[in-house]
């Protein structure tokens, strides 16, 4: 399988603005101040009474990402010079055209290109563009960035994220942070060619969340030097205002396993980077499972196969348990309230070996 794709956009991130920005509020910098008292737990009444507004923050950011999202996606059609907000270079091409406005960064869930060489490969679609895949691995990033936020790890920062689905199309919206290239301190934004372990309060953060989210610790790099909770393109940042900053979700969760017969229809080589499991099932399981698993992020021979066995078991016990008992659940549930004529009944087919 290929890697996942190198463009991190970590300067796009940045919050140098430039003459298309337009006016640029500091919704990080409000949204961090508010979401500090309510991991701090209230250690006052006037913080308690601060971290009420976070919510209307929050709010205020939803809507004003909706309005001026859903001016882009309508006229994503029009040539730049006649677009009410126009595209930014800001480097990388995941997305294609990215947009600043308001102090947020706009960018679509879209198929990137990821090797033109010896043929070209997209990142979710493989041999050609599937920008559906692309929006679930955008809902995943959401879910993902969700699921660090609750394992309330004091000292661990996550963005504002917002999903604009419109008119069939979907942007990812977050507020500009004070991050760029020389700012990264964990994981990798060049397709593991470097990776970086290189703030030990950080890493032992890291540790504490990719336990309490049942993550699996792997090595990740060329040199197999270098150890990481989570997904191999995760990334963390010490910012310019001295918080640490975790990004880039999508792979919070360890793939399904993939078919075991690569000739079935369902199989399908990219579904490693999209399809995957549930945080739900994840933090319940009984062993901690690799985010990298069935890619070549997972550098270690010995230990890779390893953790493709372990997410193998993991995916037959959902397939085989926990989706049957359920599915058994709900039946016993519906035949308590079925008309007099028989139960109601659900069945379940699990996917092609």
């Amino acid at each position: 399988d290929d890697d996942d794709d190198d463009d991190d956009d970590a300067d796009a991130r940045t919050t140098t603005t430039t003459s298309s920005t337009s006016w640029s509020r500091m919704w990080n910098e409000q949204y961090q101040k508010v979401n500090r008292n309510l991991v701090d737990r209230f250690e006052s009444i006037e913080e308690f009474f601060i971290s009420m507004r976070s919510p209307y923050h929050q709010k205020e950011f939803i809507e004003t990402a909706f309005t001026y999202g859903k001016i882009i996606i309508s006229e994503r059609g029009l040539a730049p010079p006649l677009k009410t907000i126009k595209p930014v270079n800001i480097g990388g091409i995941a997305g294609g055209d990215k947009y600043i406005h308001h102090g947020i960064l706009f960018k679509f869930a879209l198929d990137p290109v990821i090797a033109t060489e010896p043929t070209t490969m997209y990142m979710y679609g493989g041999d050609k563009p599937n920008d559906e895949k692309a929006m679930k691995a955008a809902a995943r990033d959401l879910l993902g960035r969700d699921r660090y936020w609750g394992t309330f790890t004091h000292g661990l920062h996550y963005p504002m994220m917002v999903l604009i689905d419109y008119v069939g199309f979907r942007l990812v919206a977050m507020p500009l942070l004070p991050i760029d290239h020389s700012t990264l301190i964990y994981g990798s934004s060049d397709g593991g060619r470097t990776v970086h372990t290189d703030d030990e309060a950080f890493n032992e953060l890291m540790r504490q969340a990719g336990e309490r989210l049942n993550v699996k610790a792997h090595v990740v790099g060329a040199d197999a030097s270098q150890v990481i909770y989570g997904p191999g393109d995760i990334e963390g940042h010490r910012g310019h205002d001295g918080r640490y900053y975790v990004l880039d979700y999508a792979r919070t969760c360890p793939p399904e396993a993939p078919p075991r017969d690569r000739t079935a229809p369902s199989y399908d080589a990219r579904g490693v980077f999209y399809k995957l499991l549930r945080p739900e099932f994840l933090r319940k399981y009984k062993n901690t499972l690799c985010c990298d698993a069935f890619t070549r992020w997972d550098y270690d021979p010995v230990a890779a196969a390893a953790n493709r066995r372990d997410v193998r078991e993991a995916t037959d016990y959902l397939y085989d348990t926990v989706i049957p008992r359920f599915a058994a659940k709900v039946d016993a549930e519906l035949a308590a309230f079925a008309p007099t004529g028989g139960p109601c009944s659900t069945t379940f087919a699990p996917p092609t070996a």
